[in-house]
């Protein structure tokens, strides 16, 4: 015995066809719609008016270094900047740690501190050193040395207003500038 044959006419088929490509034109419009909208509500609106810091290291016995960066609220920092030995002052300062290279290692954290400011906590170290060692360890710079006088920064903070310097010493021969602008 034969199944049963069922005849469709081809204005049916047409009809379903047509039915189906709307359909799918509208799945994939509403798609991208979703997609799009997706990806605006998911940016981050920091991004639109990034923050950054200027930090300018200075002394009267070394070359100045100046660092910039893009900063987060609430995240935390670390910088090494290494301010070598101005030759102006290296004959004065012969035989002193003054003489030698310096390798200031700041960690901070930055919060909120109003509409138009930052507050800057920081603590960490300066270490003069004799020689130094630049090298890549754990896919993050290491810069080491003969470390011949060591000085700890005090944990301290600052309130910074967009767009002002604050200046704080780190050492008694050291200190840093501080900005914090918006683009």
């Amino acid at each position: 015995m034969l199944p049963p044959t069922f005849s469709v006419d081809t204005d049916t088929r047409i009809q379903q066809a047509i039915l189906y490509g709307d359909n799918m034109r509208k799945l994939i419009i509403a798609v991208f719609v979703i997609i799009l909208v997706s990806g605006c509500s998911s940016s981050n609106k920091s991004d639109v008016n990034p923050t950054y810091l200027n930090m300018t290291y200075f002394s009267n016995n070394l070359l100045p270094a100046f660092i910039e960066k893009k900063i987060v609220k609430g995240k935390k920092y670390q910088y090494i900047p290494v301010m070598n030995v101005n030759p102006d002052g290296w004959k004065k300062n012969m035989g002193t740690h003054l003489a030698l290279i310096a390798r200031i290692t700041l960690n901070y954290i930055i919060y909120h501190e109003g509409k138009d400011s930052i507050k800057l906590s920081y603590y960490g170290d300066v270490s003069y050193l004799s020689t130094l060692k630049i090298g890549i360890f754990n896919v993050k710079q290491d810069i080491g040395g003969d470390v011949k006088k060591q000085f700890i920064i005090p944990a301290g903070s600052v309130t910074i207003k967009y767009g002002e310097d604050k200046i704080v010493g780190l050492t008694d021969d050291i200190k840093v500038q501080f900005q914090v602008t918006r683009q």
